[in-house]
């Protein structure tokens, strides 16, 4: 639990912090380099990529971008309407598998 909030901390067990875990770092750099070139390959920026794959997901995955600029704003609508095809949908979850990185048990 948190010494702060009555909630459990998470730091260590989600996703996000295990792929920057030491000893996660090296495949976390592999996979982070690998998209960046699919993003480039499609003349768009990593962020727009990784955005249109998660609204390509499913119906209920709301994902919230940030929206610090006017720049930052048209760069998250131009990868809302963004149309991923299924070969790069594909390519994207071979790149970077669910619960390739850590411990996948820690995933639930």
């Amino acid at each position: 639990m948190c010494a702060v909030h009555p909630i459990r901390c998470c730091n260590r067990t989600t996703p996000s912090f295990r792929a920057r875990a030491p000893e996660n770092l090296g495949a976390s750099v592999s996979i982070g380099e690998e998209l960046s070139k699919l993003a480039r390959g499609q003349a768009v920026l990593p962020a727009q990529l990784y955005l249109a794959w998660l609204l390509a997901q499913r119906d209920d995955v709301v994902p919230i971008p940030g929206a610090g600029s006017t720049g930052r704003v048209a760069e998250n609508l131009a990868a809302a309407a963004r149309c991923l095809a299924p070969v790069d949908l594909a390519r994207i979850d071979r790149i970077a598998p669910q619960g390739g990185i850590g411990d996948p048990r820690q995933l639930n």
